[in-house]
């Protein structure tokens, strides 16, 4: 068997062989990369495809269309290139049976690349504290994972930085001589640039493809640190360009396409620091220093389709390829935002339809530690299919779509979300269900946003997630985990008001039902706990997983003790519990009425140095 036909066989498994059990399928490749066609005259089908993605798209439309015996479909797809990039450098790192399934998936929903987050995360010879114990891919794994994926039609890509998000390979003594902070490369020194030659060298001889990410985004701190004490004056502008056009030479050395994330060309030139797009256009001599590199708009945040149309203008007018990365809201704690994610990414892929961009992906990023499940992409990865092949995507049309491939509707998709919706009003980055899972019970530093009924809505989202649990035949596993998550969440999310209000009313026969309540949280979080385990074991390598772990534990201790110190003073061993006597105020000066974002693990367990 041929390596298409095997690819063909596992798709086909993916999607159910009992729906292709009686059709004759016949491919017939053509010329015109963007098209794809569908036929099917009785048990005789036929795809014809321009590249070998969508291919499997059609594979996916076969099932979406079962119940037809005959129809004749055509898309003629918008973009060149479409796809997801998954952060692996934020402890969660795919394991390569994981990568694998993103990379079939991928094919199912037509998308041609697959772009892997990698900071340190891959071996460099002669660099052992580069990706040190953090997962990082061998030359090896990298190789099957690229050879797989081409029997799929989908590319690999790398996105590694050469500049600054370089916190956890710079923290070591060793690169101490190329760093301008702990985060960022000190420019216009040759050792960085023989560091970075070194990287993309490496990443040629990993990957079969010539496409790289190079990054250089959010370097705030460029000039600002060992810099300054070797030039008495910097113009950031200027030294930022030098550095990117070194870098791209490097690129040119080793025939690698370089993109690029854009924001600093206009965070350099901002008014406020770390706020961009506060200026009309680029100026003429900053555009005449940008080499040729594909700059890449991100944005996670704008609802409307002018806004868009705004800055990608802005980016057309440098001459230079544009390419649209949206967010998949992925990045604020355990639970994804899926519906504001499809209304974002919706405005952004309209207006890129619009302006004519041909290269478009979704981020998922990790940001504190990874901790939501990677299958949470497929939701905005299938919305980009859809807009790629159609130009649009309603609800309706995303949740055939997922069914097809994954056998569970939008309406079931939706409940991954749902732990962060106590008011039927979610918006993009809230995520209340973070901070009151890790929060002290006994320090309550959000306790003035827990609201009494709470409790049974979480007892409800835990149902309705386990009956989810039931249905799915492909990712059972992440809704029991989501589901045990809410059901230690109805009695951990008013623990700490109902000890504070016990204890300061001297209410010592409720204080004792409390107990009962600490204890039953505690055998709840293990229950979480042993299915998040298997959940990131099932997904990622197990290194990073130390950091998760490491959290969990201080959760359960913190649970403990506020078991021991309550028993404590039922029994007159302590004659108070100071930390319950002290008034908790709104967090951060944040009004309790108005949705919050904190989804740094630090800044939810203690207001004390950690």
């Amino acid at each position: 068997m041929d390596e298409l036909s095997q690819a063909i066989k596992e798709a086909i498994a993916y999607l159910g062989e009992n729906i292709f059990a009686n059709l004759q399928l016949k491919y017939e490749k053509c010329e015109d990369i963007a098209f794809l066609s569908v036929k099917r005259e009785g048990n005789d089908v036929l795809i014809k495809y321009g590249e070998k993605a969508s291919l499997f798209r059609g594979l996916s439309l076969i099932k979406e269309n079962i119940n037809k015996d005959h129809y004749h479909i055509e898309y003629h797809k918008h973009f060149h290139h479409s796809g997801v990039m998954h952060d692996c450098s934020r402890n969660a790192v795919l394991n390569i049976k994981q990568a694998k399934e993103m990379v079939l998936v991928s094919s199912l929903l037509g998308l041609n690349r697959f772009l892997l987050y990698i900071e340190d995360i891959y071996e460099m010879e002669g660099e052992p504290y580069f990706g040190y114990l953090r997962g990082r891919y061998t030359k090896a794994e990298i190789k099957e994972l690229c050879d797989y994926a081409s029997f799929f039609g989908v590319e690999i890509v790398p996105c590694i930085q050469t500049l600054s998000h370089l916190n956890q390979a710079l923290k070591w003594t060793c690169y101490a001589d190329r760093r301008e902070s702990m985060q960022t490369l000190l420019v216009d020194d040759p050792i960085t640039y023989k560091f970075i030659e070194k990287m993309l060298k490496t990443i040629k001889e990993m990957f079969t493809t010539d496409v790289i990410h190079i990054g250089m985004d959010e370097a705030f701190d460029l000039g600002l640190g060992i810099f300054t004490y070797r030039h008495e004056v910097i113009d950031k502008t200027q030294a930022f360009l030098r550095h990117l056009n070194k870098v791209v030479e490097l690129c040119k050395k080793y025939e690698l396409k370089p993109m690029m994330w854009e924001d600093m060309f206009f965070q350099l030139n901002a008014k406020l620091n770390g706020s961009w797009y506060d200026i009309d256009k680029l100026s003429d001599d900053v555009k005449a220093l940008i080499p040729d590199v594909g700059l890449v708009y991100w944005d996670y945040n704008t609802p409307d389709v002018a806004t868009y149309d705004k800055k990608f203008k802005m980016n057309i007018d440098t001459g230079k390829e544009v390419i649209y990365a949206g967010g998949a809201i992925s990045w604020i704690g355990f639970i994804p935002n899926i519906c504001k994610t499809l209304d974002i990414s919706r405005a952004g892929l309209k207006s890129a339809i619009k302006n004519g961009i041909k290269e478009v992906f979704v981020t998922s990023w990790g940001d504190d530690g990874g901790e939501c499940t990677c299958i949470s992409d497929y939701v905005s990865m299938a919305l980009y299919s859809t807009f790629d092949f159609e130009g649009n995507c309603s609800n309706t049309r995303l949740s055939s779509l997922l069914k097809a491939v994954f056998n569970d509707s939008f309406k079931t998709w939706k409940l991954l979300e749902s732990p962060n919706d106590l008011n039927g009003k979610l918006l993009p980055y809230e995520n209340n269900s973070y901070f009151f899972f890790f929060q002290d019970p006994l320090l309550g530093l959000f306790d003035t946003r827990v609201k009494e009924e709470y409790s049974a809505l979480y007892k409800d989202k835990a149902r309705e997630l386990k009956k989810a649990s039931r249905r799915s035949e492909k990712f059972s596993y992440v809704y029991s985990t989501f589901s045990a998550f809410c059901s230690f969440l109805e009695i951990k999310v008013t623990l700490g008001i109902h000890l504070r209000k016990a204890y300061k009313d001297n209410d010592r026969e409720n204080l004792k039902k409390y107990l009962l309540d600490i204890k039953n949280s505690i055998k709840r979080f293990e229950k979480f706990e042993e299915l998040y385990r298997f959940q990131w074991l099932k997904e990622n390598k197990p290194q990073g997983y130390e950091v998760t772990d490491g959290r969990f534990g201080f959760l359960k201790n913190r649970l403990k003790y506020a078991y021991f110190i309550v028993n404590e003073y039922l029994n007159n061993h302590v004659e108070r519990i100071p930390e319950l006597e002290e008034t908790i105020i709104p967090f951060d000066g944040f009004k309790d009425e108005n949705p919050m974002c904190n989804h740094n693990w630090q800044w939810n367990v203690s207001t004390s140095k950690v």
